[in-house]
């Protein structure tokens, strides 16, 4: 209490410094000062998290995130239903997020169209499994199917032909395995505290854009599949003008 008494004098000092020098000796001091306080700041918590290591883990998460300077966001722990009211199960709140994804992925195009003949088209060769794997990034949670992609990388050739295989027999059978049709929402808050669920869209749409290839259309600002279509007749008008032009030349 004595150093923090001593680092408030010397600010409100500084403060009613009417010289230049005395203003910026008082500043540089008081720089000085915050600096080892905070420095023994964290020696002290760094000491406590050593010593706390084994009780209780959720209290030195805490503790870490404190030393870090990450704030933990805020929750409510509700949601409000369509028409405005407080949802707090667990369940209720489960199914509101269910309807409201179902709402924004709504597709009013009918049906879609059935398949067949699924046994056509090339087969999938391991290069391609390859290439894919060398795309994977190393440190990101896994699926469904808790098997983390450092685990299918250091299987190398291995894994190569048994995902291969796999998903021949998915192009063959035309079955897909009810793990790769999931989906995994995870609700950030735009801001703390929110009840709406479309103010956790917006946050969650920055964090995916990254991941995002340039080519991905629909779902996307400014790459409706509308944008798509006209791309594709105006890259083929493109070529058509193309072969005429060398035609007439040639003639």
């Amino acid at each position: 209490m004595d150093e923090q008494k001593q680092i408030l004098d010397l600010m409100e000092d500084r403060r009613k410094a009417n010289d230049v020098n005395k203003y910026k000796e008082l500043d540089k001091l008081v720089k000085k000062k915050c600096n080892a306080a905070k420095e023994e700041w964290i020696n002290k918590e760094c000491t406590e998290i050593e010593m706390n290591t084994n009780i209780d883990s959720k209290l030195l998460h805490k503790k870490i995130q404190e030393v870090k300077g990450k704030k933990a966001t805020a929750k409510t722990g509700c949601l409000k239903s369509k028409d405005g009211a407080i949802l707090k199960e667990k369940e209720d709140i489960l199914n509101r997020w269910s309807e409201y994804i179902e709402e924004l992925f709504h597709d009013d195009r009918g049906p879609p169209p059935e398949i067949s003949n699924i046994d056509e088209g090339p087969v999938i060769l391991e290069d391609e499994v390859r290439n894919a794997f060398r795309k994977m990034k190393s440190g990101k949670a896994p699926g469904p199917d808790d098997i983390p992609s450092e685990l299918i990388i250091a299987l190398d050739e291995l894994a190569i032909k048994a995902v291969t295989n796999l998903l021949n027999s998915i192009h063959d059978s035309g079955n897909i395995p009810e793990d790769m049709k999931k989906s995994i929402y995870i609700a950030i808050p735009k801001k703390p505290g929110t009840v709406e669920c479309d103010q956790h869209m917006n946050r969650m749409r920055n964090k995916i854009l990254p991941e995002i290839s340039e080519t991905q259309f629909r779902f996307m600002a400014d790459k409706g599949t509308r944008n798509a279509n006209l791309m594709t007749l105006m890259e083929r008008s493109t070529e058509e003008a193309a072969i005429r032009v060398d035609h007439d030349c040639s003639e």
